[in-house]
C-alpha cells in the first residue's frame, strides 16, 4: 500500500494516467483506492488536510471517474447507536469541510450497480455489506473493498449494452446534483415534531382505552403474538408469502374480507385504525433519532427501487404522512418551491399503450370524472349533471391501485369496509373494458414477464421482472418511464437554478429552496422545465410557491 504525501504526488498522478478502473472506499477518515488487482493501493488520509486537497487537485484535473459505492458509519448519542449507509460524496465532504465540485470526480457505484442490473434492489448483498461481491469476491480490508468496486464497476461496463451504459452514467451525474443537499441536511422544526409526538401518544392512549388491547405497539416479539392473537379471536390471520404470522403493511393489505362476520370487520377497521397510529408515531421516532442540532441527514437514492424511483432512507421521507411534510422547513431567508407532475401514471400508460380511449380522458381535464362515467354511465352525475364525488373517488383510486398492481382483496381494503372484494373485483374488470388498448399492452407486458425477459425502458435503462408475479409488470413498465421522465425534468430544472437549489425530490415532486426574493422566478422556472410530452401525452403540473414549510 502507499500513503498519498507531498512526495509521492507525481508518482499517484502517473498511477492514474494508466487507462483502468478505479474503485475506492472509505473506512474511518482514510480514502482507499485501487484498481481490479490488489497489487496496488493507494491510501489518501483525509485528516491532513492539505495533502488531501492536493491528492483530489490530482483526481480532478486527471479527468478519471473513481467508484465508490456506500459509506457505512456509526454514530452515538447516549446510549443510542446509529448505523447510517450514505454516498461516499457527502460523507467526504464533511469529513473534508470542501465543496461538493471538489469531489466531482467521485462516482456512486451504488446508483451504477441499480441503474444497470435493478432486479439487484430486491437482493443485493453487496448494497448490505460492501465487503461482499455478487462476483464472488469477498473482501476482507477496506483496501479490499476499492478492489472489489473496481471489479464490479468493470464487470457492469462489460456486461452491459452502450445505451444501458450510457443512462447509467447520466444516472450518477443526476445523484451527484443531491451531493450539496445531502452535506448540509434538511431543517427541522423541532417543537412542531415534539407537538406531534406528543398527539400520537395522547391517541394511543385513548384508542387502546376504546378498544381495551393495545393494538399500536408491536415493537417486541410478545406485543406481535398478542396482537395476533386478538385478531385470530375474530377468524382472521396475517400471513407473509412463507405462511409465517406477519404484520407488514403489504400482508395487510391483502387480507381478503371477503367471509368474516360485521363483529370481525369491525374489529378489523379497528385495527386498521391502530396501525395507523402505529405508522405516524415510527415515522416521528425515526425523524426524532435522526435529528442533530435540528436537522436531519436524509440519503437520497435515485435509482435504488426496482423501478428506478428514488427513494430515502434513515429517515424516509417519500412515505412521510403528508400532514407531516410542514415538519420539513426551509433554511431562514430561504422558501420552498415544488412542481408535482399530474396524473403521471395514467399519462405514461396512455402513451405506452396507445389507447386512444385513455387520452381523450386525460385531455378531457378531469380523467377521472370521465373513467367514472365509464364506469356508472349516467348514474355517475347528480341532478344537476356534476360528477357525484363519491363515484370519483371510487374511480380514481381503483384506477391507480390497479396500475400499482393491486388485487381485489388490495383495492376493497383500500375503498373501505363497505366494499367487498366482488365489488372491487367489477371495477377492476371495468377499468380493462374501458381501455382496451390498455388491457393488450398489460397482456404483453405479462407474457414477457413470464419469458424473464422484460424490454428495456425508452431510455435504453434495463428492466426488470417482479418478484411479486407478472401482475405486476405494468407497475413497473409505468413506474420506470415515470421515474426517467421525472429525473430528466427535474434534473433539467436544477441545471437553470443550480444544484444548491435542490431540496428534496419525492415521486413526482421536485422541491428546490431559493432565496424569498427569487421564489416567483423559480416557479417560473420549474413551469417551463418540468413539462414535456410523451407520444403526444403532455406530462404537466403546477408550480407553487409552498412558503417556509413543506406542504401539499
Amino acid at each position: 500500500m502507499n500513503t498519498i504525501t507531498e512526495q509521492t504526488l507525481t508518482e499517484f498522478s502517473q498511477w492514474l494516467a494508466d487507462r483502468r478502473v478505479i474503485g475506492a472506499s472509505i473506512a474511518g477518515e482514510a480514502l482507499y483506492l485501487a484498481d481490479g488487482t490488489p497489487t496496488a493501493t493507494w491510501i489518501i488520509d483525509l485528516r491532513n488536510r492539505a495533502v488531501t486537497a492536493a491528492a483530489f487537485k490530482v483526481l480532478a484535473d486527471s479527468g478519471r471517474k473513481v467508484w465508490c459505492g456506500r459509506v457505512t458509519s456509526t454514530r452515538y448519542t447516549g446510549t443510542h447507536r446509529t448505523v447510517r449507509a450514505e454516498h461516499a460524496g457527502p460523507y467526504a465532504m464533511r469529513l473534508t469541510g470542501q465543496r461538493a465540485e471538489a469531489h466531482s470526480w467521485l462516482w456512486d457505484a451504488s446508483t451504477l450497480l441499480h441503474t444497470l442490473r435493478p432486479f439487484s434492489t430486491t437482493d443485493n448483498r453487496w448494497e448490505r455489506d460492501p465487503r461482499i461481491d455478487p462476483l464472488g469476491f469477498t473482501a476482507t480490508s477496506p483496501a479490499d473493498a476499492a478492489v472489489l468496486t473496481a471489479r464490479l464497476v468493470t464487470e457492469l461496463h462489460t456486461g452491459s449494452p452502450a445505451a444501458a451504459r450510457k443512462v447509467a452514467l447520466h444516472s450518477c451525474q443526476q445523484q451527484a446534483m443531491w451531493r450539496h443537499r445531502e452535506q448540509i441536511g434538511w431543517r427541522v422544526d423541532v417543537d412542531k415534531l415534539r407537538a406531534e409526538i406528543e398527539s400520537c401518544y395522547t391517541s394511543k392512549r385513548q384508542l387502546t382505552d376504546e378498544f381495551g388491547i393495545d393494538l399500536v405497539t408491536a415493537a417486541t416479539a410478545a406485543d406481535r403474538a398478542r396482537i395476533h392473537n386478538w385478531l385470530a379471536g375474530y377468524g382472521i390471520e396475517i400471513r407473509d408469502q412463507h405462511g409465517d404470522p406477519t404484520l407488514a403493511r403489504n400482508a395487510i393489505d391483502e387480507v381478503n374480507l371477503t367471509d368474516l362476520t360485521s363483529e370481525a370487520r369491525d374489529a378489523w377497521w379497528k385495527f386498521r385504525r391502530a396501525r395507523s397510529n402505529y405508522s405516524r408515531m415510527a415515522k416521528l421516532l425515526e425523524i426524532k433519532s435522526a435529528l442533530q442540532n435540528g436537522r436531519i441527514y436524509t440519503h437520497l437514492q435515485l435509482r435504488a427501487t426496482i423501478t428506478g424511483r428514488s427513494t430515502s432512507a434513515r429517515p424516509a421521507l417519500q412515505n412521510i404522512h403528508r400532514d407531516l411534510r410542514g415538519l420539513l422547513i426551509a433554511d431562514r431567508g430561504k422558501v420552498l418551491v415544488s412542481l408535482d407532475l399530474s396524473t403521471i401514471e395514467p399519462r405514461i400508460a396512455a402513451a405506452l399503450s396507445g389507447d386512444q380511449r385513455l387520452a381523450a380522458d386525460i385531455a378531457s381535464g378531469d380523467l377521472y370524472t370521465s373513467f367514472a362515467r365509464r364506469l356508472w354511465g349516467a348514474s355517475a352525475s347528480d341532478e344537476a349533471g356534476g360528477i357525484i364525488q363519491e363515484h370519483r373517488d371510487i374511480a380514481k383510486t381503483a384506477m391507480l391501485q390497479t396500475f400499482y398492481g393491486s388485487g381485489s382483496a388490495t383495492l376493497a381494503q383500500r375503498l373501505g369496509p363497505d366494499t367487498t372484494v366482488a365489488t372491487a373485483q367489477q371495477l377492476i374488470d371495468g377499468l380493462w373494458a374501458a381501455y382496451p388498448q390498455l388491457r393488450s399492452f398489460r397482456d404483453q407486458l405479462n407474457a414477457a414477464a413470464r419469458r424473464r425477459r422484460p424490454d428495456p425502458y425508452a431510455s435504453g435503462r434495463p428492466s426488470a421482472y417482479s418478484p411479486r408475479g407478472d401482475h405486476a409488470a405494468l407497475n413497473i413498465r409505468i413506474q420506470g418511464e415515470a421515474a426517467d421522465a421525472f429525473l430528466e425534468l427535474s434534473s433539467a430544472a436544477l441545471h437553470r437554478l443550480g444544484p444548491r437549489a435542490a431540496w428534496l425530490s419525492v415521486f413526482d415532486e421536485l422541491v428546490v429552496e431559493v432565496p424569498e426574493a427569487h421564489a416567483e422566478q423559480a416557479r417560473q422556472i420549474l413551469q417551463e422545465t418540468m413539462c414535456a410530452q410523451i407520444n403526444g401525452i403532455p406530462l404537466t403540473g403546477q408550480a407553487q410557491i409552498l412558503g417556509a414549510a413543506w406542504r401539499k
